[in-house]
This record gives C-alpha cells, sequence and structure tokens, in this order.
C-alpha cells in the first residue's frame, strides 16, 4: 500500500512537471512571437468601410470595418479601406515592437471623386466578353490631395488596344492620369457567357 502511494505521488508530480513545463513553452512563444512582431492599428473614416492589407504584391486579405489592429511581421504593408464605390490605399511600414497608427480618410476620397471627374464616374468599366478591365484607385500624394491611378486590366496585347480605344471613343486623355497595367487570365474557350 505504501508502494501504490508512492507511485501516486510521482505520477502526481511527473503530471504537475509536465503542466508547469507547458505553461512555461507557451508564456516562452508568446513573448518571442510579440517581441519579433510589430503591430499596425488601422482606422478608416467611413465606419462601414471594408480594411484589407495585402503584402508583396499578394492578395488582399480582409481583417474587417471601420478600425482594425493586427499584429504582423516587420515589413512594408499595403492597406486599403473600400465602402460602396470608393477606394483609399496607402503603404504602411511595420517595425519590430512598434506600434503603427494609420488613418485611411475615404471621406476625402469621396471629395475627390465628385470634383466633376467624369471618367471616374464612369468606371469600373468591364469590356466585352471580360476581355478587359478598367478601374481606378486613389493614391495620397502626402499633401492632403489624392491623385487617380487609372488600372487597364487586359488578357492580351489586342485586348489592352481596346481598352485604351475606348478612352478614345469617349475622348478622355490618358496623358491626364498616371496609368497601371495588370494581366488578366482569359476565360476558359468552353465559359458559358450567357
Amino acid at each position: 500500500m505504501v508502494l501504490n502511494m508512492n507511485r501516486r505521488r510521482t505520477f502526481t508530480i511527473l503530471i504537475t512537471l509536465v503542466v508547469i513545463a507547458i505553461a512555461v513553452y507557451m508564456v516562452v512563444s508568446a513573448l518571442s512571437i510579440k517581441n519579433s512582431t510589430g503591430v499596425l492599428d488601422i482606422n478608416s473614416s467611413d465606419p462601414s468601410a471594408t480594411i484589407a492589407i495585402s503584402a508583396n504584391n499578394s492578395q488582399s486579405q480582409y481583417l474587417g470595418l471601420n478600425s482594425v489592429s493586427v499584429r504582423l511581421k516587420p515589413g512594408a504593408y499595403l492597406i486599403s479601406a473600400v465602402d460602396q464605390s470608393n477606394t483609399v490605399t496607402s503603404a504602411v511600414t511595420v517595425s519590430k515592437g512598434q506600434t503603427t497608427t494609420k488613418n485611411l480618410n475615404i471621406n476625402e476620397v469621396k471629395k475627390t471623386n465628385s470634383k466633376n471627374n467624369s471618367l471616374l464616374s464612369k468606371l469600373p468599366f468591364t469590356g466585352p466578353v471580360s476581355e478587359y478591365t478598367i478601374n481606378y484607385n486613389l493614391n495620397y500624394n502626402g499633401k492632403g490631395q489624392f491623385t487617380p491611378v487609372i488600372i487597364i486590366g487586359s488578357t492580351s496585347p489586342q485586348a489592352k488596344q481596346a481598352a485604351l480605344s475606348w478612352f478614345q471613343y469617349d475622348k478622355f486623355n490618358l496623358n491626364d492620369y498616371k496609368v497601371e497595367y495588370q494581366s488578366l487570365n482569359p476565360l476558359p474557350a468552353s465559359y458559358n457567357y450567357f
């Protein structure tokens, strides 16, 4: 019986030591993650705006609405706030052990969009059979102003030319804008368009 009690006591002590070791490991892991990352706080002026983030030209990840806080590895990120028809994008750098706060003023974008810019009011636009898309983004110039960047996505050189013809047909001068081109994957030949 005494031998049985000693086994129980030894087993209880062993289990207690294992639990303590696991707890210490979890605390050390949490501290090392906290010390090797930074915090990014993102706030939007529009409570209904969707907040997204991307890094190294990767696909954007949805973070939440209005205001979000996220722990990230140090590096450069592109963040955006989007409401029904307006987008504001900004580059931000996250530093190790630091909290970075970024305010995205989508209300400023709304003002810029409404300043009799007939081109932006027609976008986004998708060409026939989705061969090309024309959209825009507004970049903050650091001086309290947003400038439009026209984004033309096309499935082929011919589709790119068709997109450029759309501008000429509607009498828009692309020289008035910064333009970025993107390649789009064409729809499969078997795709049912209707």
